[in-house]
């Protein structure tokens, strides 16, 4: 049969090599899934650094023992103040002091040492205590336990520096704001002359005070810096037995004034830190003396020339006050970490005179100008003996 082509509008029909299309079935959606509203996560606030402690340790074990060389001179050898009719006041000291210290403990807080202080001292003016012409002496010992305690402190300052701490490494350390307690208990040898003529068999001291460093430009800074109070109460006791009337003079003490059983010491002391290591040191004290009366626990006896005389009993009987001053004022300089140096004036006298009138706060027939040299042993060791790169101990 004769074969019939399609018609022109009939699509064509695929390669046999091509499978035709399949009807696609569309998939059923999936489930929607819950959902979950994002955690809050709270983070805990952050909690401070810890704070290091201020001072780990003493650079040394003893540290604080220093070698003082002092001189002190007359104001009146210098043309200060009114003339005098006599020269007896007018006089040149030199003296040599070691004072060893040593620490027991050193916490970051709390510092407990013990001290002491052995002094020579030497009149190169015409003296009333010696038999030849400059003539060491002995000075009275104190050994005793000194007690700091920090109480409170603010910032990361500098410490103060200075002087002030060759003698006492308590101010060592960091804070701007720092509050000190001080405690301290003392035995005093008499060694001196003086004591043994007044019949001193000992002498006992005990006190307590407050120290507080106060930010003026802060530690930044390298015009004044700090300022330092010092309070200080102290109670000193004498043990008095008979006296060996040795002197030349009537029974004084190194300032001229009468000895005394018991005595009770205000002092109120002011550091300003002027430029770095440059300071000014100021001191005011009042000292009010009890001295009891013959028969309770006096001397009995007083070595003249003719022989022992018994005093006569003041009258009235009873205790007696005796009140003196001392005031103080001076420049120190830390030159190099080992040595620092001192210049100065003082005034220690009783405020009454033999005719009965006061002297004055500031100046008297005692007033004196002072220079002293102070050398520390510890540091001078450090700087030997400690490696840089074992860092510095505080």
């Amino acid at each position: 049969a004769p074969v019939v082509a399609p018609p022109a509008s009939a699509p064509p029909e695929p390669p046999a090599s091509v499978a035709a299309p399949q009807p696609v079935t569309p998939a059923a959606p999936a489930p929607e899934a819950p959902i979950v509203p994002p955690a809050v996560t709270v983070e805990a606030p952050a909690s401070p650094a810890p704070v290091a402690p201020i001072v780990v340790k003493p650079p040394l074990s003893w540290a604080g023992t220093t070698f003082d060389w002092g001189t002190q001179i007359s104001a009146g050898i210098f043309g200060v103040g009114p003339s005098y009719i006599g020269t007896e006041n007018d006089h040149v000291f030199m003296t040599w002091s070691l004072s060893p210290s040593y620490f027991i403990f050193w916490r970051p807080r709390h510092q407990l040492s013990v001290g002491a202080r052995l002094t020579v001292v030497e009149e190169l003016t015409n003296s009333d205590t010696t038999a030849q012409k400059r003539s060491p002496q002995l000075a009275d010992i104190p050994l005793g336990l000194d007690y700091a305690a920090t109480l409170f402190t603010r910032g990361h300052g500098p410490s103060l520096g200075g002087v002030r701490t060759l003698h006492d490494p308590t101010l060592l350390g960091e804070g701007d704001w720092r509050t000190w307690g001080l405690l301290w208990s003392y035995l005093v040898f008499p060694t001196s002359p003086e004591s043994r003529a007044s019949g001193v068999n000992l002498g006992t001291s005990i006190g307590a005070g407050l120290r507080q460093q106060l930010p003026l430009l802060g530690g930044d800074s390298r015009w004044l810096r700090y300022l330092l109070v010092t309070a200080t109460e102290r109670w000193s006791h004498a043990f008095i037995g008979a006296s060996t009337g040795i002197l030349n003079q009537p029974i004084t003490s190194s300032i001229h004034d009468p000895v005394v059983p018991n005595t009770l010491s205000h002092t109120l002391g002011l550091t300003l830190s002027i430029h770095r290591d440059l300071q000014l040191d100021t001191t005011f004290q009042l000292r009010n003396g009890f001295a009891a009366s013959v028969g309770s626990g006096g001397p009995t006896c007083v070595q003249i020339a003719t022989g022992c005389v018994a005093p006569a009993p003041i009258a009235g009987g009873g205790a007696t006050r005796r009140t003196s001053t001392r005031f103080s004022v001076g420049l120190s300089y830390e030159i190099i970490p080992e040595l620092g140096v001192a210049l100065g004036y003082l005034n220690d006298a009783s405020q009454l005179t033999e005719a009965g009138t006061n002297r004055g706060f500031f100046y008297s027939s005692n007033a004196e100008f002072y220079t002293s040299v102070t050398f520390s042993f510890d540091r001078l060791y450090q700087r030997i003996f400690t490696t840089p790169s074992a860092g510095p101990a505080i």
